[in-house]
C-alpha cells in the first residue's frame, strides 16, 4: 500500500528551470515557506471566520514560517522569545 505525502519535497520541481539547474523563481526560501505553509493551513478560508484572532493566527505561521525555513532557524528556539509571543 502506497502511502501519500501532501508535502512534496520540491513543489516547483514541474515549474521551468533555468539551463544551469537553477530554478527561476526570485523569491526567497522565506517567502515559499510562506506560501506553502498557507495554503496548508487554508488559510484564507481562516481568516474568514470571525471566531478566529487574525493576530494569534499571523503569529502562528510567523512562529511556524520561522522553524520551517532552514537557514533561518536556529537549533534551539529559546523558551524566553515563545513566551514572549504568546
Amino acid at each position: 500500500m502506497e502511502v501519500s505525502n501532501p508535502i512534496r519535497s520540491n513543489p516547483y520541481k514541474d515549474e521551468p528551470q533555468a539551463a544551469d539547474g537553477m530554478g527561476t523563481d526570485t523569491r526567497s526560501a522565506r517567502e515559499i515557506y510562506q506560501e506553502i505553509i498557507l495554503e496548508n493551513i487554508e488559510y484564507r478560508h481562516l481568516v474568514q471566520n470571525n471566531q478566529i484572532d487574525r493576530e494569534r493566527l499571523d503569529e502562528l505561521v510567523e512562529l511556524i514560517v520561522t522553524r520551517s525555513v532552514p537557514q533561518e532557524r536556529p537549533s534551539v528556539l529559546p523558551e524566553t522569545i515563545i513566551r514572549r509571543r504568546w
